[in-house]
């Protein structure tokens, strides 16, 4: 997911609880900032999107079907602002943005 200027970019990683920033150049070069920026309390991070301000980043978890959504620090560091469960979780839904 890359930020609205296109200049910081998160990555999950399904299989710890773990998303990551990069910060990238305008060749295109990613440089790693966080390989912790937030810890999401459960394996499974999948989707993800930013709001269009890019000041917040909301995380799906495909095994329980929660939203975390975290505050975009300039240093790409994320601190978590809310969670939200109730949808079905290991299904096809995702989220969406624009």
């Amino acid at each position: 997911m890359l930020d609205h200027n296109e200049h910081l970019a998160f990555v999950t990683n399904f299989f710890s609880d773990v998303i990551s920033s990069y910060r990238l150049a305008d060749d295109g070069t990613a440089t790693l900032l966080q390989s912790n920026a937030a810890h999401t309390g459960l394996l499974g991070p999948s989707d993800e999107v930013l709001s269009p301000d890019g000041q917040f980043l909301y995380e799906r978890n495909f095994l329980t079907g929660v939203i975390n959504g975290y505050r975009v620090a300039s240093n790409g560091s994320l601190s978590p602002v809310t969670s939200i469960g109730g949808l079905p979780p290991a299904t096809g839904f995702g989220l969406a943005g624009d």
